[in-house]
């Protein structure tokens, strides 16, 4: 690895380490809501992208997020 691609990662893993690391997530669906309400309960600031207009909707009205922490919950969805 590079010295610049050492130098990038250590400065990833202290945002990290630090909570100011800005967490961005593909997808809104099964795996990106309950994802992006893991990283935001965890203390990191997050932005979440989808192509389907509804579902970005849903999510800012905080719905899907409560359903997201709801599976989240549920033992039966526990890997």
């Amino acid at each position: 690895m590079s010295n610049i691609a050492e130098n990038q990662v250590r400065i990833l893993e202290e945002r990290f380490q630090l909570k100011t690391a800005l967490v961005g997530v593909v997808g809104l669906g099964y795996v990106g809501l309950p994802l992006i309400d893991a990283f935001t309960r965890a203390g990191f600031a997050t932005l979440g992208f989808d192509v389907d207009q509804q579902k970005v909707d849903r999510a800012e009205g905080g719905a899907e997020l409560h359903r997201a922490h709801s599976l989240l919950e549920d033992p039966d969805m526990a890997g």
